[in-house]
Parts: structure tokens; sequence; C-alpha cells
């Protein structure tokens, strides 16, 4: 196992060789992956900043910064036309829509509430649980419902 090793994290994320080895020929790999992880943080944290006002207080922003940020987000044409465009797929696309009936509760917590109820928790059931409507017990889509007729012969028990 060779370490890869630099005096600066930025230019190389293997510089951690305390905690983390790989050989030299997963060295770009690796290098690649983790920028892809910075990006996709900053693009999450910058999205979050932009949905704040002016006068609330972001610790690792300074407020000059937050102004030009909201400032573009309001008017730089490209910034709007995307925005519009994913708004229009957000209503538009066939994978439109909320097929999810419980909200922000992860699988795990609804596989544990059955399990309490004395259920036994399959995929399918679980599946069943997430993606119908409570009253009338119908599928929230077509989508779903397809989804559901491939698996529900799997009996396979959820280890959530």
């Amino acid at each position: 196992m060779i370490t890869h090793s630099s005096s600066d994290a930025m230019d190389n994320p293997s510089a951690r060789e305390d905690r983390y080895q790989w050989t030299a020929d997963h060295a770009s790999l690796v290098k690649e992956a983790y920028w892809e992880k910075g990006r996709n943080r900053l693009k999450d944290m910058v999205c979050k900043v932009s949905k704040k006002k002016l006068t609330d207080v972001i610790p690792w922003l300074s407020p000059d910064v937050h102004r030009q940020l909201l400032h573009h987000k309001q008017t730089n044409n490209g910034f709007l036309r995307t925005s519009r465009q994913s708004r229009v797929n957000k209503i538009t696309s066939p994978k439109a829509g909320t097929r999810h009936t419980q909200g922000s509760i992860s699988a795990i917590a609804i596989a544990k509430k059955m399990r309490k109820d004395g259920e036994i928790v399959t995929a399918a059931k679980l599946y069943s649980k997430t993606h119908t409507k409570p009253k009338d017990k119908t599928f929230t889509d077509d989508r779903s419902k397809a989804t559901w007729v491939c698996i529900k012969p799997i009996h396979l028990p959820f280890f959530g």
C-alpha cells in the first residue's frame, strides 16, 4: 500500500495519510471524488444561503458577499432562465409530483413503527405503506403502482 501525502490538503485530498491510504493507481479517482463532494457541498451551502434574508446572520459569509449573491440571483438572466425552466420541469416532467405519503419521516423510522405495531416488515410492505394514500389506500400515481406490482412478489425482509 502506497501512501500519498502533501502539505496542502486542498491540492491533494490524500494529505490525511494518518487516516486514509490507497494505492497509486487510485489517486486520481480519490482526487476526483474529493472535488466532486466539495463541489456538491458548496452548491448546497450557496443554495441554502441564497434563500436567507439579508438580515439573517451567516457566520461564514460576509454581509457584502451575501448581498452580491442575492443580487445575482434576482438579476442574472442565465440564473433566472435556468430557475424558471427548473420550476416548469418539476411540474411537467413525467416524474413530476410527490409519490411518498410519509413526508419527511425516513423509511427506517416507518419500518420501526411497523415493527412496533407487530408487523413483519418486508420491502414490498414498506413500499406500499409509503406510496399509498392513507385514506383510501390507493397508490399516489400509476408509476408507484407499477413499481409495487414488480416488487410485491419479493418477500425480502427490510433490515433498516
